[in-house]
């Protein structure tokens, strides 16, 4: 799988997650939370990047 693909797949599914929680209200709920995602998203991301190499 190119890096290219894996970052695009990376950013439906945040954007997906997001929108989830947008509509569902609990977003505003848990706004000091909302970086937590990102980070796993980024340490998989890097994780990945590595073992594509």
């Amino acid at each position: 799988m190119k890096p290219m693909l894996v970052d695009a797949i990376v950013i439906i599914a945040g954007a997906l997650f997001l929108t989830v929680l947008s509509l569902t209200g609990t977003l505003e709920v848990s706004a000091k939370f909302m970086l937590i995602p990102f980070m796993i998203f980024y340490f998989a991301g890097k994780y990945a990047g590595k073992r594509l190499r």
